[in-house]
């Protein structure tokens, strides 16, 4: 999918549903779109200033200013003595004070975009019902003296509304946002108590850990491939330094999408060892094992060696005679193999070869990549608590369509269906933003003029214990398997549905 296409999908929407916006929809809209990127533009500017003051205040040459400049006021009788002190006390304001005000106003303006936005797409709009599914567990991020656990939500890919829909979830598991706050208020107590008011919760996808569009954010997503991932220091880094927070990763990377599951529909015919997915697409592995391998090192829990050697042979015994076999049979066939292992790559994330499957498939790093591993000196007591459980959400976006003369295509009967059904959908970050209109009739001033969306969100929470020493391997296998039995509850949920 091009960036033209793939901004059109889910940032724009389908044409013709936005061609019947009127004027008055288009001009709220934008003033809702200039907002939101009115926080990137005074968060950009803010992060600058801050690097660059940093930059100045650390660089050895101020030092040989202020030695200076001290010597130059003790040739200055009675003034010197006081104007000496001067340019000391500004660097060690800029230093103490002014860096650290800048710092938390960035963290200010991150906290004010995530509860704007999710006020403005999701929170009381009254065309969208959000429905947990009764056999949903619950979402336990506070221990029993109500401190936050670091956090682990896996989740499949199907919008790019999934970031505001978690940050909704989060922030409706917050005590502080139960009740009926206004944002200025919570903002106000984070200014005045230096306490975030909501679960902090950071995305690690296309190699950063954010929840903030920053440019970098965006660079990575046009020049990055899905494979990048953080590795497992820095992930720890991030937490000693931020403390306890929320992490949530998208396995798939990309978002479903019609034209990517025809694509590895398509290369499941050409590659019959691969698992087959049909409403999900196949997992990434490397930022989910990044994550275990750090959690494990926080919890101090040895993880099993990899035998390198052995994982070569079974990789060749498992897929490679598939592969000869396959190729084998296709032999009078004029294609490409060179550029189908490419592609088999780029979507479902095979190894090219054999040569690259320590970097694919094991836990380990690759050789010729910096060493992933841990300090041995880095013995100190973890301020970081790790949640004991980790939570899988399976997310589905469905809108009711009415049809008189068509078949019921959601339970597969060829009958005629006359009735309302639901359909799966994608909707993009434009629809979401689209205020709600009011109703002319007195009678109903509580419906919303805007097509509804149900939104279908099903938690599962596993042990993490016994994925912390577990092999890089059985990890992959075990996401795999986790992916395919979601793929068959995308497939109950649906069937499960009754629209009267």
């Amino acid at each position: 999918m091009t960036i033209r296409d793939s901004i059109e999908t889910h940032f724009v929407g389908p044409k013709l549903e936005i061609q019947n916006w009127s004027i008055s929809d288009w001009v709220l809209v934008s003033k809702r779109i200039l907002i939101l990127g009115s926080y990137a533009v005074l968060h950009t500017i803010v992060k600058i200033l801050q690097k660059l003051l940093q930059l100045l205040v650390n660089n050895p040459i101020i030092g040989f200013i202020l030695v200076i400049n001290g010597s130059l006021w003790r040739l200055v009788p009675i003034v010197g003595r006081y104007a000496g002190r001067i340019l000391p006390k500004i660097i060690s304001y800029v230093k103490e004070t002014l860096i650290p005000s800048l710092g938390k106003f960035i963290q200010l303006i991150q906290l004010s975009f995530q509860l704007h936005i999710v006020q403005m797409t999701l929170k009381n709009k009254k065309n969208i019902q959000i429905f947990i599914t009764a056999e949903s567990d619950d979402l336990e991020l506070f221990d029993s003296e109500e401190n936050l656990k670091t956090t682990l939500l896996l989740s499949n890919h199907r919008s790019i509304n999934d970031y505001l829909l978690i940050n909704y979830l989060v922030q409706s598991c917050s005590p502080n946002t139960a009740g009926h706050f206004r944002k200025r208020h919570l903002l106000k107590q984070f200014w005045e108590r230096n306490q975030l008011p909501i679960p902090p919760l950071n995305f690690i996808s296309w190699g950063k850990i954010c929840n903030f569009p920053h440019i970098s954010f965006v660079k990575n997503i046009l020049t990055q491939d899905e494979n990048t991932f953080v590795p497992p220091r820095k992930i720890k880094e991030h937490l000693k330094a931020n403390g306890n927070q929320i992490l949530a990763i998208f396995p798939e990377v990309n978002i479903m999408t019609t034209e990517l599951a025809i694509v590895q529909r398509k290369l499941n015919q050409d590659y019959p060892f691969v698992t087959r997915f049909y409403n999900v697409l196949y997992p990434r592995f490397r930022n989910f094992i990044s994550l275990i391998k750090c959690f494990a090192n926080i919890n101090h829990v040895k993880r099993r060696q990899h035998n390198t050697l052995f994982d070569h042979a079974k990789f060749f015994f498992e897929n490679g005679m598939d592969k000869l076999i396959y190729k084998t049979s296709a032999h009078g066939k004029q294609r490409d193999a060179g550029q189908e292992q490419a592609n088999a790559a780029m979507i479902v994330g095979l190894p090219n070869s054999l040569d690259h499957v320590e970097m694919t498939l094991s836990d380990e790093s690759p050789k010729q990549e910096p060493a992933e591993g841990f300090s041995n000196t880095d013995e100190q007591k973890e301020s970081v608590s790790i949640n004991p459980y980790l939570y899988d959400l399976t997310i589905v976006y469905y809108r009711p369509k009415y049809t008189s003369t068509g078949h019921d295509h959601v339970h597969g009967r060829i009958k005629i269906h006359n009735g309302y059904q639901l359909e799966q959908v994608n909707p993009s970050l434009l629809e979401m933003l689209k205020p709600e209109g009011k109703s002319l009739s007195s009678s109903d001033a509580n419906l919303s003029i805007l097509p509804p969306i149900v939104v279908m969100v099903h938690i599962k929470k596993h042990e993490l214990d016994p994925l912390l020493p577990t092999k890089g391997r059985n990890l992959e296998k075990w996401l795999e398997v986790q992916w395919y039995e979601k793929d068959k509850l995308i497939d109950s949920i649906e069937n499960g549905i009754r629209i009267k």
